[in-house]
Protein backbone atom coordinates (compact mmCIF):
# COMPACT_ATOMS: atom_id res chain seq x y z
CA UNK A 1 0.00 0.00 0.00
CA UNK A 2 1.49 3.21 -1.11
CA UNK A 3 -0.48 6.21 -1.68
CA UNK A 4 0.13 10.32 -1.95
CA UNK A 5 -1.93 13.66 -0.97
CA UNK A 6 -1.08 16.89 -2.33
CA UNK A 7 -3.40 19.65 -0.53
CA UNK A 8 -3.53 23.14 -2.56
CA UNK A 9 -5.06 26.43 -2.18
CA UNK A 10 -4.08 29.84 -1.05
CA UNK A 11 -1.83 30.86 2.01
CA UNK A 12 -3.10 31.30 5.10
CA UNK A 13 -5.86 28.46 4.53
CA UNK A 14 -4.69 25.98 7.15
CA UNK A 15 -3.33 24.15 4.85
CA UNK A 16 0.35 23.38 6.84
CA UNK A 17 -1.76 22.24 9.33
CA UNK A 18 -3.52 19.57 7.50
CA UNK A 19 -0.92 18.36 6.25
CA UNK A 20 1.18 18.04 9.58
CA UNK A 21 -2.25 16.47 11.29
CA UNK A 22 -2.67 13.75 8.68
CA UNK A 23 1.18 13.54 8.81
CA UNK A 24 0.46 12.66 12.63
CA UNK A 25 -2.72 10.91 12.47
CA UNK A 26 -1.25 8.24 10.05
CA UNK A 27 2.33 7.99 12.33
CA UNK A 28 -0.29 7.70 14.68
CA UNK A 29 -1.77 4.11 12.51
CA UNK A 30 1.12 2.71 11.97
CA UNK A 31 2.04 4.06 8.15
CA UNK A 32 5.63 5.44 7.20
CA UNK A 33 5.45 9.24 5.56
CA UNK A 34 7.56 11.12 3.48
CA UNK A 35 6.29 15.01 3.47
CA UNK A 36 7.09 18.13 1.65
CA UNK A 37 5.76 21.76 1.89
CA UNK A 38 5.62 24.54 -0.70
CA UNK A 39 4.59 27.48 -0.42
CA UNK A 40 5.14 30.40 -2.85
CA UNK A 41 4.43 33.55 -0.92
CA UNK A 42 4.22 33.85 3.05
CA UNK A 43 1.25 36.59 2.16
CA UNK A 44 -1.83 35.66 2.29
CA UNK A 45 -3.49 34.95 -0.93
CA UNK A 46 -0.19 33.28 -2.47
CA UNK A 47 -0.45 29.31 -3.35
CA UNK A 48 0.57 26.89 -1.16
CA UNK A 49 0.38 23.23 -1.24
CA UNK A 50 1.59 20.40 0.71
CA UNK A 51 2.75 16.98 -0.36
CA UNK A 52 2.19 13.52 2.16
CA UNK A 53 2.62 10.72 0.94
CA UNK A 54 1.98 7.21 3.34
CA UNK A 55 2.83 3.56 2.56
CA UNK A 56 3.10 0.30 4.84
CA UNK A 57 6.98 0.18 3.99
CA UNK A 58 9.54 2.54 4.37
CA UNK A 59 9.28 5.97 2.16
CA UNK A 60 12.38 7.63 1.32
CA UNK A 61 10.80 10.51 -1.58
CA UNK A 62 7.56 11.91 -3.29
CA UNK A 63 6.15 10.61 -6.06
CA UNK A 64 5.21 12.36 -9.55
CA UNK A 65 1.99 10.53 -9.41
CA UNK A 66 -1.03 11.92 -6.46
CA UNK A 67 -3.70 9.71 -5.31
CA UNK A 68 -5.88 12.28 -3.73
CA UNK A 69 -6.26 15.72 -4.62
CA UNK A 70 -7.66 18.19 -2.45
CA UNK A 71 -8.19 21.52 -3.98
CA UNK A 72 -9.19 24.72 -1.71
CA UNK A 73 -9.03 26.84 -4.93
CA UNK A 74 -9.49 26.34 -8.45
CA UNK A 75 -5.46 27.52 -9.26
CA UNK A 76 -4.73 23.82 -7.27
CA UNK A 77 -7.14 21.92 -9.65
CA UNK A 78 -5.35 23.24 -12.54
CA UNK A 79 -1.89 22.93 -11.24
CA UNK A 80 -2.25 19.41 -10.45
CA UNK A 81 -5.18 17.26 -11.87
CA UNK A 82 -2.60 16.21 -14.57
CA UNK A 83 -0.68 14.54 -11.65
CA UNK A 84 -3.50 12.25 -10.37
CA UNK A 85 -3.30 8.71 -11.18
CA UNK A 86 -6.38 7.26 -13.34
CA UNK A 87 -7.59 5.73 -9.64
CA UNK A 88 -7.00 8.61 -7.83
CA UNK A 89 -9.67 10.92 -6.19
CA UNK A 90 -10.14 14.69 -6.54
CA UNK A 91 -11.63 16.13 -3.29
CA UNK A 92 -12.88 19.95 -4.18
CA UNK A 93 -14.25 22.66 -2.41
CA UNK A 94 -17.22 23.13 -4.28
CA UNK A 95 -17.69 26.35 -2.89
CA UNK A 96 -14.69 27.88 -4.02
CA UNK A 97 -14.35 25.55 -7.12
CA UNK A 98 -17.24 26.22 -9.45
CA UNK A 99 -16.30 24.43 -12.66
CA UNK A 100 -17.89 20.93 -13.02
CA UNK A 101 -14.85 18.58 -12.55
CA UNK A 102 -15.21 15.34 -15.43
CA UNK A 103 -13.54 12.98 -13.16
CA UNK A 104 -14.57 10.16 -12.64
CA UNK A 105 -14.03 9.57 -9.43
CA UNK A 106 -14.14 13.56 -8.32
CA UNK A 107 -16.12 14.67 -4.55
CA UNK A 108 -17.71 17.78 -4.18
CA UNK A 109 -17.21 19.29 -0.63
CA UNK A 110 -18.39 22.63 0.47
CA UNK A 111 -15.95 23.10 2.77
CA UNK A 112 -16.52 26.55 3.75
CA UNK A 113 -20.21 26.19 4.49
CA UNK A 114 -19.64 23.25 6.54
CA UNK A 115 -16.74 25.09 8.41
CA UNK A 116 -19.68 27.86 8.81
CA UNK A 117 -22.46 24.79 9.76
CA UNK A 118 -19.90 22.85 12.18
CA UNK A 119 -17.40 25.30 13.85
CA UNK A 120 -19.24 29.04 13.19
CA UNK A 121 -15.89 30.01 11.67
CA UNK A 122 -14.49 29.22 8.14
CA UNK A 123 -11.38 28.69 9.53
CA UNK A 124 -12.39 24.81 10.32
CA UNK A 125 -12.54 24.27 6.33
CA UNK A 126 -9.49 22.54 6.51
CA UNK A 127 -10.71 20.04 9.61
CA UNK A 128 -13.62 19.22 7.11
CA UNK A 129 -11.51 18.53 4.52
CA UNK A 130 -9.56 16.29 7.47
CA UNK A 131 -12.90 14.45 7.33
CA UNK A 132 -13.48 13.84 3.78
CA UNK A 133 -9.85 12.49 3.32
CA UNK A 134 -9.97 10.22 6.02
CA UNK A 135 -14.08 9.07 5.33
CA UNK A 136 -12.48 8.85 1.77
CA UNK A 137 -9.40 6.50 2.65
CA UNK A 138 -11.31 4.25 5.38
CA UNK A 139 -8.94 5.33 8.14
CA UNK A 140 -10.62 4.94 11.53
CA UNK A 141 -11.79 8.33 12.26
CA UNK A 142 -10.11 7.59 16.12
CA UNK A 143 -6.83 8.27 14.90
CA UNK A 144 -7.62 12.08 13.22
CA UNK A 145 -9.58 12.60 16.66
CA UNK A 146 -7.08 11.65 18.86
CA UNK A 147 -4.43 13.44 16.88
CA UNK A 148 -5.91 16.70 16.86
CA UNK A 149 -6.41 16.38 20.56
CA UNK A 150 -3.19 16.42 20.61
CA UNK A 151 -1.89 19.02 18.01
CA UNK A 152 -4.51 21.80 19.72
CA UNK A 153 -4.01 20.37 23.13
CA UNK A 154 -2.11 23.45 23.93
CA UNK A 155 -4.61 25.53 23.10
CA UNK A 156 -7.02 26.59 25.74
CA UNK A 157 -9.56 24.51 26.19
CA UNK A 158 -12.43 27.62 26.99
CA UNK A 159 -11.94 28.05 23.12
CA UNK A 160 -13.54 24.73 21.67
CA UNK A 161 -10.77 24.82 19.31
CA UNK A 162 -10.23 20.67 19.63
CA UNK A 163 -14.32 20.30 19.89
CA UNK A 164 -14.69 22.48 16.92
CA UNK A 165 -12.04 21.18 14.80
CA UNK A 166 -13.53 17.38 15.94
CA UNK A 167 -16.91 18.02 14.95
CA UNK A 168 -15.77 19.63 11.59
CA UNK A 169 -13.93 16.68 10.82
CA UNK A 170 -16.95 14.52 11.14
CA UNK A 171 -19.19 16.93 9.24
CA UNK A 172 -16.31 16.16 6.70
CA UNK A 173 -16.26 12.19 6.56
CA UNK A 174 -17.98 10.87 3.49
CA UNK A 175 -18.71 7.66 3.66
CA UNK A 176 -18.01 5.95 0.24
CA UNK A 177 -14.57 4.33 0.89
CA UNK A 178 -11.59 3.38 -1.53
CA UNK A 179 -10.83 -0.47 -1.25
CA UNK A 180 -10.00 -0.73 2.55
CA UNK A 181 -6.60 0.33 3.81
CA UNK A 182 -5.88 -1.62 6.78
CA UNK A 183 -3.84 -0.31 9.80
CA UNK A 184 -0.64 -2.43 9.65
CA UNK A 185 0.07 -4.06 12.86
Amino acid sequence: MDHSIKIGGEAGQGLQSLGLILAKAFCRAGYHIFTVQDYESRIRGGHSSFYLRFSDSPVEAAKTEITFLVCFDQPTLSRYQSDLLPSGYIIYNSDAVKENIPARNALPVPLDTLAMQSGNDKIYANAVALGAIIGLIGCDFNFLETTLAGFFGHKNKQTGVIEKNIISAKAGVYQKKTPSMPVPA
